[in-house]
């Protein structure tokens, strides 16, 4: 292990590498880095170089290079607390946590929405460098030909958006956006960019059960790569992943150079 390369630091986030990519989630760090003993609440950033912790007053105390970092997964801790709920069902507590894996062994306890989405988002993020990335799509035609309309809730994951938005991912033949209440595009996914699709379940107990859906979608093109979650309706994820892949197979059908065809006859 490089002992500079885990040394506490006391840098402010702005001497974090590469800020115009970095997403910003609210954590609380628990174990495994050298000289940090103590949980810490804080914010974990995650740029298109490093993972950093950062203290509530914003000092980075350590960060990991992504071509470092091994494995990155979410794990779930659900407790019987007691009693009894309205329904009669026993009352459960659920907590969420995130595992990097580099030369340290990194745990946090992070928020319910963000669990799956930080580890997808690593994972994609420390594959980046061997993938060829693609110019953005042409998100003004996108509603012309749309294959499909899905109502859902975005969650996290796009550079510059994060509150959580009501709205509608149009799945059209070149793109997937997505659509605000409004109708304005928020933003555009090219279909021949997105590099993996996934979904899971999270269901809380506490204080009644809470039954939720997600949908995570993980694209690049030649400006940056995101890993977008969505929250579908509670059994409807299937659907949605097969409209996706439905678009992808046919726009890849469509880039198939068709066979000229000769006249055999003299």
């Amino acid at each position: 292990m490089n002992p500079h390369l885990f040394a506490v630091l006391a840098l402010p986030i702005a001497a974090v590498s590469s800020l115009a990519a970095q997403d910003i989630y609210h954590v609380q760090y628990l174990s495994g880095h050298v000289g940090l003993d103590h949980k810490q609440n804080g914010r974990l950033i995650i740029d298109d170089h490093t993972v950093a912790f950062a203290d509530a007053n914003g000092s980075v105390l350590f960060e990991v290079p992504l071509e470092e970092i091994r494995d990155a997964s979410s794990q779930t801790d659900t407790r019987d607390v007691g009693g009894k709920g309205s329904d009669g069902l026993a009352s459960a507590r659920s907590r969420y946590y995130l595992e990097i894996v580099s030369d340290e062994d990194l745990l946090f306890k992070v928020e319910p929405d963000d669990a799956h989405a930080i580890a997808v988002r690593l994972r994609f993020a420390t594959d980046r460098k061997s993938m060829t990335t693609l110019p953005p799509p042409d998100t003004t035609s996108v509603m012309a030909a749309t294959a499909s309309l899905v109502r859902l809730e975005y969650i996290s994951g796009h550079s510059g958006m994060e509150d959580k938005q009501k709205g509608t991912l149009a799945v059209g033949p070149n793109a997937a956006a997505f659509f605000a209440t409004d109708g304005t595009v928020r933003f555009s996914m090219p279909l021949q960019g997105i590099t993996d699709l996934s979904s899971h379940t999270d269901v809380d107990q506490t204080p009644w059960p809470n039954r939720q859906e997600f949908v995570e979608i993980a694209y690049a093109t030649s400006e940056h790569a995101e890993t977008i979650v969505f929250k579908v309706k509670w059994g409807t994820s299937p659907a949605v992943l097969a409209t996706l892949r439905h678009a992808i197979d046919r726009k890849r059908q469509s880039e198939v150079s068709p066979i000229n065809e000769t006249d055999d006859k003299p």
